[in-house]
């Protein structure tokens, strides 16, 4: 059975866990369509609308066996959860009524070999009116958001098809110059490109980051419970003290400095990628160089320590939260996960060194003598393996070893079986957003 799925906003550039057979057509038929809809997320979005013009649809081919399947697999995209969900979701099949809101299907269908069709058919609203507003309203409302909300409605603007040319897009383009941006190409078929290459299309500007202000922004969806700003959630009270440092944490992580510097995402990949190895280079040369420890090392390691765990943490805990997220790059986090460990490891051994005490259980009771015995202290403590040649030797060095152990149930208990499950998902064939795990 081939059913077709109908599309003119973000279904096209975001399909998510939609499954269609990878291709988007520009040839579909014609369907009265404006920006008459706000989301939840702030965006003004495209919606079938009575007395709209005419414009030429997308569509591409469900890969699903019957019309009940797929129209389910379009209700979770759209992340329709209410139980008469069936009216948003609208369907056709030959000898059925022609839909009001869509030209001629019935012959598009025949010439396309179609036996069934579906879209999404959400109604206006504006604030809390169902209604559909004025080009004045709409361009008001849009010129009145900030931050987060005012970029991802930018971005649907801007990333919508050129061929949805509506009159309420003319006027916002006029009035806001969000004009079209090329994100997709057409193949030589009239097909769309895969979102591999449309992410690879995308400006400068569009790149997503981690610095300063980004991660405050965070912190306040996260306060006014707006956070994601793609489907934004509740979230208690316990949960915004905890995430409100982590958030904090990597806001003032030295990381951030190439934000500033660098524009675009090859150039702030490698950057992430010479931040990770500068670290591990200078903990490897004050662990193994020799010579005396100054205290100033203790804040330089434990400085990185906190470095890695929040960073991490706010990947798995944080930015996990937004929609269809996936590893960047799952061999490559797997990577920057072994690296972080192996500092960390480094990093409690430069301590143990500077100002821990600790001592053989020997009647001897000779303290850590050099890097590699150090290090291998620090790699047991890590692994929870317990061997007993060495102790602490004082409470200062019982605190340092207890805080190691915290981080290893951080570190080892809740990132690596993160990163093992996107591994294994990415196995399986499953496709999620892009996020690298590189601190």
């Amino acid at each position: 059975m081939r059913i077709a799925c109908l599309g003119w906003g973000s279904l096209i550039w975001d399909p998510r866990e939609l499954p269609i057979r990878r291709q988007w057509f520009d040839d579909g038929p014609f369907g009265q369509v404006e920006f008459a809809r706000q989301s939840t997320d702030g965006r003004i979005t495209l919606i079938l609308c009575e007395g709209a013009e005419f414009v030429r649809l997308l569509w591409a081919q469900m890969d699903a066996p019957d019309l009940n399947v797929a129209r389910e697999a379009l209700r979770d995209r759209e992340g329709l959860t209410a139980k008469d969900w069936a009216a948003s979701i609208g369907s056709w099949r030959p000898n059925d009524p022609e839909p009001g809101l869509i030209s001629g299907l019935s012959a598009w269908v025949l010439a396309h070999g179609i036996d069934a069709v579906i879209w999404t058919s959400l109604g206006p609203r504006l604030g809390n009116e169902n209604r559909v507003p004025t080009e004045e309203e709409v361009v008001a409302y849009l010129k009145s958001l900030r931050g987060s909300r005012r970029d991802n409605a930018e971005r649907y603007v801007r990333f919508t098809p050129a061929q949805v040319d509506t009159k309420y897009r003319r006027r916002i383009e006029a009035d806001l110059g969000w004009t079209f941006r090329q994100t997709t190409s057409f193949t030589s078929k009239g097909s769309y490109l895969e979102r591999d290459d449309l992410k690879r299309n995308m400006t400068d500007s569009e790149v997503k980051r981690r610095g300063f202000r980004q991660n405050f922004r965070i912190l306040c969806q996260i306060w006014s419970d707006q956070y994601p700003p793609q489907q934004p959630k509740d979230h208690t009270v316990l949960e915004k003290l905890l995430l409100s440092p982590l958030l904090v944490a990597r806001a003032l992580s030295l990381s951030n400095l190439g934000v500033p510097f660098f524009l675009t995402e090859r150039a702030w990949s490698n950057f992430r990628d010479f931040y990770l190895l500068g670290w591990l280079t200078a903990i490897s040369i004050l662990l193994f160089a020799g010579g005396p420890r100054p205290w100033w090392m203790v804040s330089i390691v434990g400085y990185r320590v906190v470095d890695i765990v929040s960073g991490q943490l706010c990947i798995v805990l944080i930015d996990s939260q937004a929609p269809n997220w996936r590893l960047a790059s799952v061999r490559r986090s797997v990577l920057s996960a072994l690296l972080n460990f192996y500092e960390i490891v480094a990093a409690y051994a430069v301590i143990y060194l500077s100002v821990g005490n600790i001592i053989e259980t020997s009647p001897r009771k000779m303290p850590l003598s050099g890097s590699i015995q150090a290090f291998y202290y620090s790699l047991v403590t890590m692994a929870t393996l317990g061997y007993g040649e060495f102790i602490p030797g004082n409470d200062l060095s019982r605190v340092i070893v207890i805080i190691q152990l915290f981080t290893e149930v951080l570190f080892v208990l809740a990132i690596v079986p993160a990163v093992v499950a996107n591994l294994t998902s990415q196995l399986g064939g499953r496709e999620y957003r892009d996020l690298d795990t590189r601190q």
